[in-house]
């Protein structure tokens, strides 16, 4: 709840409650780094009229925050294991993925704030290949037009709705931690 307020996407707390247990669910079964949840929420917020970037911001903020902290808890394992000399080399590589997936998380939410631009482009490619792919099935447009700069400017107002409204991250990100 407290990552879509951040980017004013407004939710009932109830609603949300069912939706983090099917979150759970998609999650526990889906091999997909919490990524096949965010979209169980971003769908339902596209369904309640909200808009989908900024929702799509809240989750990805919601996936910093719940993984940041995990990392942070990770990082105290990693030294104590180091300290008792018990860390194992496929423990630092699996520790290794979990900060890069984490980081490239932060570096999505990044390009929205600092190069909007190229978050312009990345967006236009994504339609264009969905697309292509499309095209492949006899479905050619399964993105409209304009699709791209449509999502990417939403993207990049929700990143800056991060940036302006820094306490409500700082609580969301404590409220991780719980």
């Amino acid at each position: 709840k407290s990552a879509f307020d951040t980017v004013d996407v407004k939710a009932p707390f109830g609603d949300l409650i069912a939706l983090s247990y099917a979150s759970l669910f998609v999650n526990s079964t889906a091999p997909s780094g919490g990524t096949a949840g965010a979209a169980l929420f971003i769908d339902d917020m596209r369904r309640r009229g909200q808009s989908v970037s900024r929702a799509a911001t809240g989750g990805l903020l919601s996936l910093i925050a719940d993984y940041g902290g995990f990392c942070i808890l990770l990082l105290f394992g990693l030294i104590a294991l180091f300290r008792f000399q018990s860390l194992t080399s496929y423990e630092v590589i699996a520790a290794l993925i979990m900060f890069a997936f984490v980081g490239s998380l932060l570096v999505a939410l990044i390009i929205g704030l600092r190069r909007p631009l190229l978050l312009y482009k990345i967006f236009s490619v994504i339609e264009r290949w969905i697309n292509r792919v499309g095209g492949w099935f006899r479905h050619p447009e399964l993105l409209p037009p304009e699709w791209g700069d449509r999502y990417a400017e939403e993207f990049i107002e929700g990143a800056q709705s991060v940036v302006q409204r820094q306490l409500k991250v700082a609580r969301t990100v404590l409220l991780a931690f719980l």
